[in-house]
């Protein structure tokens, strides 16, 4: 299994060669190469945090507690009101809740490699940032989605390439590991809980990933 710094390094590696395409391919915006740079890396890392008390899910725990509250006044936006008190109050609690429920319930729910190290999961981290970037232009969406996707599927190239053991399996001592590049998980309820959440992401972003399609099929 590969090591963390090796996944980061990696990581920033295709940041780079992602930043250079929006850039030089796209022309899009400083502050969108950035964002996707930085959301490259983060999904890069992203796969780990089914492996415990490691620093993915610690990390991954801090930038899910910082953001939380500013997608709760972003969508509630009447909540800003009450003022320095109601916020620091909605803050402590999105803090709370992301330790007790969200990175508890992966420590007690989730095996290492199991179906978040799978393509289908790169999938639906596309489809939680496309849906997270409601408000941008489409062709913005589009790029910062496919960094989650990329820097997620990064990780589990890394992973596969590390399980490549051909000169122990000849002599047979070659120890097997979990496969990465899956589509089925070790269980059939993780499975059907990762294309369950799969296919009702895609039921909410349908209408703006083909948006020619929704309009005629309502009309």
């Amino acid at each position: 299994m590969a090591q963390s710094q090796t996944h980061i390094t990696f990581s920033f590696g295709v940041a780079i060669l992602y930043a250079l395409y929006g850039l030089y391919g796209l022309n899009v915006e400083a502050e969108q190469i950035v964002l996707a740079s930085a959301i490259v890396i983060f999904a890069g890392m992203l796969p780990d945090i089914d492996s415990g008390r490691t620093s993915s899910a610690q990390e991954f725990s801090g930038i899910l507690a910082a953001v939380s509250p500013l997608l709760v006044f972003e969508y509630f936006p009447h909540l800003q009101g009450g003022g320095v008190a109601r916020i620091a109050l909605i803050v402590v609690c999105c803090y709370l809740l992301t330790k007790l429920l969200v990175v508890r319930g992966l420590q007690a729910f989730t095996v290492h490699r199991g179906m978040l190290h799978s393509i289908p999961a790169a999938i639906l981290v596309f489809e939680v940032c496309f849906l997270l970037f409601w408000d941008s232009y489409p062709r913005d969406r589009f790029y910062l989605s496919y960094a989650a996707f990329f820097g997620f599927l990064s990780h589990l190239l890394i992973d596969a390439y590390g399980n490549l053991d051909i000169v122990g399996r000849a002599m047979g001592k070659g120890e097997r590991k979990p496969s990465v590049l899956k589509i089925l998980g070790p269980s059939w309820q993780s499975t059907a809980v990762l294309y369950g959440s799969i296919v009702v992401l895609g039921y909410l972003a349908w209408p703006d990933l083909y948006p020619h399609f929704h309009s005629l099929a309502f009309s």
